[in-house]
């Protein structure tokens, strides 16, 4: 229960809305994925001109399944905000993704010289938000 309202805390604060509610894409299903793959032992850690044998078995077929339903549900996260924001819901309550879309805006203009895309928004996105379930469930 405790993991439950972490991960719907989370959730509003970084993406917006709790996405508990999608089924198969929901954050507490792929939290709990990240974290298993993430302790799971592969042998190219340990060995890496045996890489072949982590593909062999699957697991990386599993990695990079999980790692593009993420993908899509920070797409689906930055596109609902996208949209909002196109359409005038312009409330004054911010989220993570607001603030990081409008670093990316600011970063598209040039008025600070870094690059800030859309894969640094959603790379931001997966760094704070398993760092948080990491460290609440330990």
């Amino acid at each position: 229960m405790l993991a439950s309202i972490s991960n719907n805390i989370l959730s509003n604060c970084a993406l917006g809305r709790n996405y508990a509610e999608d089924g198969k894409s929901s954050v507490k299903h792929l939290s709990r994925n990240v974290m298993v793959h993430l302790a799971d032992f592969t042998v190219r850690d340990y060995f890496p001109w045996l890489g072949f044998v982590d593909v062999v078995s699957g697991k990386m077929k599993k990695y990079k399944a999980t790692f593009k339903t993420l993908d899509r549900l920070f797409d689906k996260a930055i596109a609902e905000h996208l949209v909002a924001k196109t359409e005038g819901e312009n409330s004054n309550r911010k989220d993570l993704v607001d603030v990081l879309i409008q670093l990316e805006d600011s970063s598209n203009t040039n008025i600070h010289n870094y690059d800030f895309s859309r894969n640094d928004v959603k790379g931001l996105l997966l760094d704070g938000r398993w760092k948080s379930s990491l460290n609440g469930l330990t």
